[in-house]
């Protein structure tokens, strides 16, 4: 039987599939059902009743940071910031957190909370963000950095073998400014598109000049293909910046 969000009115019970993919009871179901709720959903008549995922998916990304941060720091006693920087970032990546989202199945719930409907890029690595705040509200800190180490870094690719690739170009490419003492920053430029549907223009700031621009349905996006435009075109090329 096809699972589905919602089973009554009053809310629902989370399906064994969910339960697997989290390790534990809740404590609240309805952390967990509002997960689900994707905010390019806006016609669905329950979504505007109960509020989307954004707000979960806002704390879940600082939980995670937190927690990736937390963890690398006892992993790696010896290295400098820089370096724990480049290898949270591309733990957070949007690459990665798609990869660990179809590993741990959460894509297969999303696939069928909204079967049939076109879904927006990046919405695995969205609901996993959305998933982690979850069990911080249910469960508490110690609950999350559990579930982060045991369904995050164990089921995505392992720190020391994630280590060295390129994941995340705006890391690689923050690093680089480390080494080089070059000041990057990411500008918003430009925002288009209703609220549910917006898209961002992100401006890679090189030493205080604008360069390269990435345009995406996330600010995370838009700068990480920022940052891959500067990356692959001057850094790679060891064109003068």
């Amino acid at each position: 039987m096809k699972w589905r969000l919602f089973r009554s009115r009053n809310g629902s019970r989370l399906s064994p599939e969910y339960i697997n993919i989290l390790g534990f009871r809740p404590k609240n179901d309805a952390y967990f059902e509002l997960v689900l709720r994707d905010r390019g959903q806006q016609s669905n008549g329950q979504i505007k009743r109960y509020g989307d995922n954004e707000r979960l998916e806002f704390l879940g990304d600082a939980i995670l940071d937190a927690i990736i941060s937390h963890i690398l720091y006892n992993k790696f006693p010896d290295r400098k910031e820089g370096s724990l920087s480049h290898t949270r970032a591309t733990l957070v990546s949007r690459k990665h957190l798609q990869i660990v989202a179809k590993n741990i199945g959460l894509c297969d719930l999303v696939d069928q909370t909204f079967s049939g409907k076109i879904k927006r890029k990046g919405i695995y690595g969205d609901a996993l963000e959305a998933l982690v705040g979850a069990v911080y509200l249910d469960q508490g800190y110690d609950g999350a950095y559990d579930f982060v180490l045991n369904k995050i870094l164990n089921q995505g690719e392992l720190i020391d073998e994630i280590d060295g690739a390129i994941l995340s170009h705006k890391a690689k490419l923050l690093e680089w400014g480390q080494q080089t003492k070059t000041l990057v920053k990411f500008k918003l430029i430009k925002e288009d598109g209703e609220p549910h549907n917006k898209v961002y223009s992100i401006q890679a700031m090189i030493g205080g000049e604008p360069k390269s621009i990435g345009k995406a349905k996330t600010i995370k996006e838009a700068e990480e293909i920022a940052a891959e435009k500067f990356y692959q075109k001057v850094i790679l090329e060891e064109k003068p910046v």
